[in-house]
């Protein structure tokens, strides 16, 4: 698994968290599988909350959104490259993050986020394309 965190005193903390489908397991389902399942808006009406916990404290988050997605070439232009984004702390890059997130959507949660809401992105593998992904957004609530 692989993971970033950016924790700076007083910046806005985004968690990315990206994985294969042979990377997460927990007892004998695996994350990825649990993950993927958002991809239905009934799962995710009866699991709307995540619950992520770290070494130094419990955390939920509830999900505002989940989509298809994949690597794009250098070359394309106007697509969503959420995982280039790591620096949230501008307003205006978060503003414009939230935006394509909720656009990208598969459905409408009625979630979103506010500026200095922390959120926690879940990615992995998916095989609709070649280079697919496919990423669950989610803000902290507690």
């Amino acid at each position: 698994m692989k993971w970033t965190e950016e924790t700076a005193p007083g910046d806005i903390v985004y968690t990315v968290v990206s994985g294969g489908n042979s990377t997460w397991t927990k007892g004998s389902s695996s994350v990825v599988t649990i993950v993927v399942k958002y991809s239905n808006e009934g799962f995710w009406a009866e699991h709307p909350v995540i619950r992520f916990d770290t070494v130094y404290e419990q955390r939920e988050y509830i999900v505002m959104a989940a989509f298809l997605s994949r690597i794009y070439g250098k070359e394309e232009r106007g697509v969503f490259r959420y995982y280039e984004y790591f620096d949230l702390s501008d307003e205006a890059v978060f503003s414009e993050y939230v935006q394509q997130v909720k656009a990208a959507a598969l459905y409408d949660t009625g979630i979103t986020a506010e500026y200095g809401d922390e959120l926690l992105a879940l990615s992995t593998c998916n095989y609709h394309t070649a280079d697919g992904r496919f990423v669950v957004v989610a803000k902290r609530i507690s």
